[in-house]
């Protein structure tokens, strides 16, 4: 769906116009399935960065301590995964589904300014 031509316009005008049919685009989704899928995500990705490379599927991306450096514990990973699942059930409970928290933490490539908190 595209709602206005990148031919003429500026980068930063380019980038509203792909922010604005992403977010479009996922909340109709969500209004009408009820559910975000992985697919979903992956398709409001290509939307933002106007391009297809989909998720990243070579590892690459430790799990460290910020501070120290630090290798994080597959426990202490387990562990975080089971209290973000519990926060977004009791919290977000309409948004939740296994494919986000997938997305989450199996494969956590995103730019921080798209992390937000709930």
């Amino acid at each position: 769906m595209t709602f206005v031509s990148t031919s003429n316009i500026s980068n930063a005008a380019k980038e509203v116009k792909w922010y604005r049919e992403a977010l479009y685009l996922g909340f109709k989704w969500v209004r009408e399935k009820k559910l975000l899928l992985k697919k979903y995500i992956v398709a409001i990705q290509q939307r933002l960065e106007d391009n297809d490379a989909g998720i990243r599927t070579q590892s690459g991306t430790a799990f460290k301590n910020a501070s120290t450096g630090e290798v994080a514990r597959i426990k202490a990973i387990t562990q975080l995964i089971q209290e973000t699942k519990v926060e977004l059930r009791d919290k977000l409970p309409k948004l939740y589904s296994k494919d986000l928290l997938e997305i989450l933490f199996k494969h956590p490539y995103t730019k921080n300014r798209f992390n937000v908190s709930i």
